[in-house]
Order: C-alpha cells, then structure tokens, then sequence
C-alpha cells in the first residue's frame, strides 16, 4: 500500500513538473513562430506529446521518464531560442535529469552539426526528444512552399533520426535500439546498454562500500593510536614494545592496501605532532 501511494506520489509531482512546464515554453517563447512560420507554442506541444508516445511505445516503459521526456519536449528550444537560462529552469525546479537534457539539445555557437548529434546521443532524453523534434520538422505538408533547401533538410534529419534511434553499447559491443540504452552515461561518458549500466553502477558501488571501509578501519586505526600514545605517556615502561608493534599494524595495513596509501601521511604527521608535544612537555 506505502509502495502504491509512493508511485502516485511520483506521478503527482512530476504531472505537476509537465504542467510547470509548458508555462514556462508558452512564456517564453510567446511571440515566436516556428520554421514553418506558424506561432511556435503549437510546434513544443507537439515534441512533447511525441516524445512522450515514443517512449510508451517501448517494451517495460517507465511513466516516469516519458513524463520527463515530454517536459523536454515542450523545453527543448528554450536555451537556444530565449532569454531563459540553466539558472533559470533550476530557480523553477525543473528536474535536474531534464536540464540536463535541455542542455544537451542546445546548440552552441558554431558547434558542427555532426558534434551536436553525438552529443545528443550521449543522453537518452535528449536522444528521445530530437526524434521527436526532427520528425516534426521533417512534415514538408507544413510548409505553404516546399524548396530544394527543405528536401535537403528533410533528407539530414531521416539520417539523424536513425543514427539516433540505435547505439553500439561500449561494454558488451552489441546494437541496441535506443529503448535498451541506459538513462545515464558513465563518468567516462561511455554509452552502455541497461544490462551493462547496471552492472556498471554494481561494481561502482562495491567500490565505493570497499573505499568507505577501508577510510573508516584508518580512522579507527589512527584514534586507536592516540589513545595508546596517552596512555603511554603515563605509563613509560610499555613504550619499548606498543609503539613499534602499533606502528607496524598501521603501516602494514596501509601498504596493503593502495587505496589508502594517503593515509599514511596522517599517521606519520600524528606520530610526529606527538613527538613534539612530549619533548615540549619534557623541557617545560
């Protein structure tokens, strides 16, 4: 039942984010007409509603990211074509995963066409939204006119869409179509399919669990150090065999261990610092 209302909840905010949204578009672009010269809101709403259907057209669709989607939809354009910033879309609190995806469907100055689609490509929103969007401007029956520079138009987006719609997982090797691809790239900017990303994010974690332990058995470690330190200030005959034997457990575990190689330092500053304060109390 919690799990149930939990969901609702999600769906709530995020219909409440779509809605956030399209006021946003028709404010900001109010005044503006699209490519085939026609007021521009109508043109976001379409990119929105066919984002969105894109994505529930996949196998195991997630509501969520289709809502996402067509909140990009409907601000896809905001950063190239208005006054509107990332700063602003985050003062609004738009999810940080659809900034992003804005970002990304930016265009910035004198970026080659072909950058700009591989940087879209790398984020499977953005990815889904650019269809969207390409297949819009892709209805040559939108135009009053058709000319030889909207054929060729036409002709690029076609390309664009397909080499958006498939990717070559860089982990496993095999095309997928994009449905498959993960929703985030590696801190390496790899693309890996949901399998890969998964285990990906496992191994991740392992390491991050395996770095936080090994920080937390130092800490313990070092404070165990000090506590030893005092208590041999206090009693003289048992530093002959507790110093040496703390200090080769400490290093010890340290050069065993790469990752908390850094450590050392601290201890070697606290054996120093203690070093000090006894030679200070001794002469004082």
């Amino acid at each position: 039942m919690i799990e149930n209302e939990f969901i609702k909840y999600k769906d709530y905010y995020l219909i409440s984010k779509l809605t956030e949204a399209y006021e946003i578009a028709r404010l900001a672009h109010e005044g503006q007409f699209d490519k085939a010269g026609q007021p521009y809101l109508p043109h976001a709403e379409t990119v929105s509603k066919t984002s969105g259907e894109i994505v529930h057209h996949w196998p195991n669709s997630s509501d969520d990211f289709a809502i996402k989607a067509e909140i990009v939809g409907y601000l896809h354009d905001i950063l190239e074509d208005t006054n509107q910033t990332t700063e602003d879309l985050y003062q609004k609190s738009v999810p940080i995963d659809c900034i992003l995806a804005v970002k990304a469907l930016t265009k910035i100055k004198d970026e080659q066409y072909e950058a700009y689609i591989a940087k879209v490509k790398h984020n499977k929103l953005a990815a889904v939204v650019k269809i969207a969007d390409m297949t819009h401007n892709s209805n040559l029956s939108r135009l009053n006119s058709v000319t030889q520079k909207d054929l060729s138009r036409r002709e690029k987006y076609q390309k664009a869409i397909a080499y958006l719609s498939e990717f070559t997982c860089e982990k496993c090797g095999k095309m997928f179509s994009l449905s498959k691809m993960g929703k985030k790239t590696t801190r390496k900017n790899e693309i890996f399919c949901e399998d890969c990303l998964s285990e990906y994010e496992i191994s991740t974690s392992e390491k991050t669990r395996l770095f936080v332990t090994i920080v937390l058995l130092n800490m313990k470690l070092a404070m165990m150090n000090m506590r030893v330190g005092s208590m041999i200030n206090r009693n003289k005959e048992y530093s002959s065999f507790l110093v040496p034997g703390l200090y080769g457990i400490t290093w010890t575990f340290n050069f065993a261990n790469p990752i908390s190689w850094f450590f050392v330092l601290g201890i070697t500053v606290s054996i120093v610092l203690r070093i000090f304060f006894r030679r200070v109390k001794k002469y004082t």
